[in-house]
């Protein structure tokens, strides 16, 4: 595009101090971010500029960076708040120090691997630089899968600036740009960069669930401390504006995501295995020796020459040294943490065993895909409830139970019941339907606090539990060694972040004024009883029967998916004869109406169904 209509300015030496003004630089409303040359020396400096389209939020980098002596700019480049991509510009000043081209490309090691879509361009002056910094720069280049898309030659047949792109950046575009902004430099033409498809990354991936479900972020690549900050400075004062439990939910979830969606970029599944897959003590310096000794096997096998082959031999035997180096730190570091971290200890033991084959499902001795074998879970699960809906009548379930029993009702949730339900909450559990993980709730627990609070209380007095917290993910878990057929799994439900912490507070609340109504006999489900105290108490009674010469039998009963074919009319009835007030049990008839589930296996999800029994 024309410099004219350009969206999107990088400039390498800016020749900027801190006297001049963003103002006296571009047009009002654009963003601009910028590093000055510091100290005495002229010249230098690096902009990133962009139109009120888009908006430019700066990415931090290291300190060692910082004071390197090259200017840098790293920043995300949003439209609407959504994250198109990464643009990086540096300027690196002719016959730089090793070093500093060093700390400049570890740099870019280090960012580069959090986001799937990055631009970098800039002055890097390699023409200068020895042969050392021009191999380490291939390298930089094969360790991040860059392609250098720059072909505008400057007026001496040199190309000084240049254009690093990732895998993800398909379509785009360089040449020689004829609309100057300034006069040109005949060693630095102005170019002109145009990606075709900046939009498309951003649209939400399909899913065949319903809008309650969401295909995921990949929080690996995560901008965490700037997801933090977009939390801390949010306003949530249009939650306290709505009286609808749906609506508030549905505003406090859409801002949620607006924030993740600035920092953290889409999951996207890959359409084949990866290429490389290696062991978990390999070090990033090994992995980049290893892609850059295939890089050298590749050019050599490619060109025939002789360089490349005495890199690719220089390199394997480097790789050989570095995986042992590798493998005795990392033995080292299980060994010393055994006591503080033994789930390590069992990943490289779990490892080391013979692999076993990933589990295929069967239908009539035919294997499935991963799509066919989700709906064919569904369809087993499924089966175990009831066909037909509950009627889930309140008044009728109160009117029954009379007001001579009413002893428990919850008048309102404090904030310290909310932070109690934060200390309580498993923040290694897995992500719900909704997608946030638990750790992100709760290290952002002191900004969540309150917007929380007043939605637990809102569904509360409206007696109306979220539709979005209705529907919970399963994931199919194997019983045993057999593993073709789906009779051989048990379905284990996920619930989202924020349910999972309204239920723990109305179990807490509710628990605490129904223990003097429990029988001292009943074990299962109570703080500080289980199992082992159960059998404790059995042994007890029969060792004294034993003694007294009595005799003692004992029945065990094993109902078959007893929790999944509860009925729901009848436990409506039995909570408000249990002295449930009939605002509690006009809120639990709502919590148990329309309760959903879908099944997601190997990534693959399944239609949701409805549960009409159970006590999910």
């Amino acid at each position: 595009m024309a410099a004219a209509t350009a969206d999107v300015f990088l400039i390498t030496e800016t020749w900027l101090t801190s006297s001049i003004h963003d103002s006296e630089v571009v047009p009002v409303g654009f963003t601009m971010l910028r590093t000055d040359r510091g100290g005495v020396r002229r010249g230098g400096g690096v902009a990133v500029a962009a139109s009120p389209r888009y908006q430019l939020h700066r990415i931090d980098v290291t300190s060692s960076l910082a004071d390197s002596g090259c200017e840098l700019v790293c920043a995300g480049l949003y439209h609407n708040n959504n994250l198109l991509l990464v643009v990086l510009c540096v300027y690196i000043p002719p016959n730089a120090k090793d070093e500093m081209y060093e700390t400049v490309f570890t740099e870019i090691e280090s960012v580069l691997p959090k986001y799937d879509r990055f631009l970098i361009c800039g002055d890097f002056n390699l023409n200068s630089a020895n042969t050392n910094i021009r191999i380490r720069f291939e390298y930089l280049l094969s360790f991040c899968d860059l392609q250098q898309i720059n072909c505008v030659c400057n007026s001496a047949g040199g190309m000084l600036d240049l254009v690093l792109v990732n895998a993800s950046l398909s379509q785009i575009t360089v040449r020689k740009e004829e609309d100057w902004l300034v006069p040109p430099d005949d060693y630095h033409p102005p170019l002109s960069i145009q990606v075709s498809d900046m939009f498309v990354h951003n649209k939400c991936v399909g899913s065949n669930v319903d809008s309650a479900v969401f295909t995921g972020w990949n929080f690996k690549k995560a901008d965490f401390c700037n997801l933090y900050r977009f939390f801390e400075n949010t306003c949530w004062d249009s939650i306290y504006e709505i009286s609808d439990p749906d609506e508030a939910v549905s505003v406090f979830y859409k801002i949620i995501k607006d924030c993740i969606n600035n920092c953290v970029p889409i999951k996207l599944r890959l359409s084949e295995p990866p290429r490389y897959i290696y062991p978990v003590w390999y070090s990033d310096c090994t992995k980049r020796n290893i892609k850059l000794k295939a890089y050298h096997h590749r050019c050599y096998k490619k060109n025939g020459n002789v360089h490349n082959r005495q890199e690719f031999m220089r390199l394997r035997a480097m790789v050989k040294l570095n995986i042992k180096e590798d493998f005795q730190i990392y033995k080292n570091k299980v060994e010393s943490n055994l006591r503080r971290d033994p789930s390590t200890f069992w990943r490289y033991i779990t490892s080391k065993r013979r692999v076993k084959k990933s589990e295929v499902i069967l239908s009539e001795g035919k294997p499935l895909s991963d799509e066919d074998g989700a709906q064919l879970f569904a369809q087993y699960f499924r089966s175990v409830y009831a066909n037909n809906p509950p009627i889930l009548n309140a008044d009728e379930a109160i009117a029954v139970a009379g007001s001579e029993s009413l002893r428990v009702h919850i008048d309102a949730i404090s904030l310290d019941d909310v932070e109690l339900a934060f200390r309580r909450l498993n923040a290694k559990c897995s992500a719900g339907p909704d997608g946030i993980p638990p750790y992100i709730v709760k290290d952002c627990k002191s900004v969540f606090l309150k917007p929380i609070c007043y939605l637990f209380n809102l569904c509360l007095s409206k007696c109306i539990y979220p539709e979005v917290w209705k529907i919970s993910r399963v994931v199919p878990i194997p019983k045993g060694n057999s593993k073709s057929d789906v009779s051989d799994f048990r379905p284990v439900a996920i619930l989202s972040t924020f349910g999972k912490l309204f239920e723990s507070i109305l179990h807490f609340l509710i628990s605490k004024q129904l223990q003097n109504r429990l029988t001292d006999c009943q074990h299962g489900f109570r703080p500080g009883r289980s199992t082992a105290t159960n059998l404790l108490s059995f042994w007890t009674y029969v060792t004294d029967a034993v003694d007294c010469g009595s005799q003692v039998d004992a029945a065990y009963f094993d109902i078959k998916k007893a929790f999944d074919s509860v009925d729901n009319d009848v436990l409506l009835h039995k909570l408000s004869a249990a002295g449930f007030s009939p605002l509690l049990t006009k809120f639990f008839s709502n919590y148990l109406r329309n309760r959903r589930q879908f099944v997601q296996y190997n990534g693959s999800y399944s239609e949701p169904y409805y549960t009409y029994s159970g006590t999910t």
